[in-house]
């Protein structure tokens, strides 16, 4: 990944990992190297095997970026309703 690529992807959101040892990789099933894992909500979204090239890459961002996200993250920057609780029984252990 070229740091054009890398500076992109991070402006962007995306986290990028380099799994430097290929134990990750391997775990995901890759056996080829270099290769590209893409991963969202904690899925493989897309895998690209060499060789790519940068509008591959490229590609594999688009494909994230356009992406729904499930969970918690749907409500990143929203105002969330205040309703009223019951006491739910728990207690805070910090001082």
């Amino acid at each position: 990944m070229t740091v054009e690529l890398e500076t992109m992807a991070v402006a962007l959101g995306l986290e990028i990992a380099v799994d430097e040892g290929g134990v990750f990789g391997a775990d995901l099933g890759v056996q080829t190297a270099p290769s590209v894992i893409a991963l969202l909500d904690r899925e493989v979204v897309v895998s690209l095997e060499w060789p790519f090239g940068e509008d591959d890459i490229l590609h594999v961002i688009e494909i994230l970026l356009n992406m729904q996200r499930a969970g918690p993250w749907l409500l990143l920057g929203e105002r969330l309703p205040l309703r009223k609780h019951r006491h739910c029984g728990w207690r805070s252990t910090l001082p």
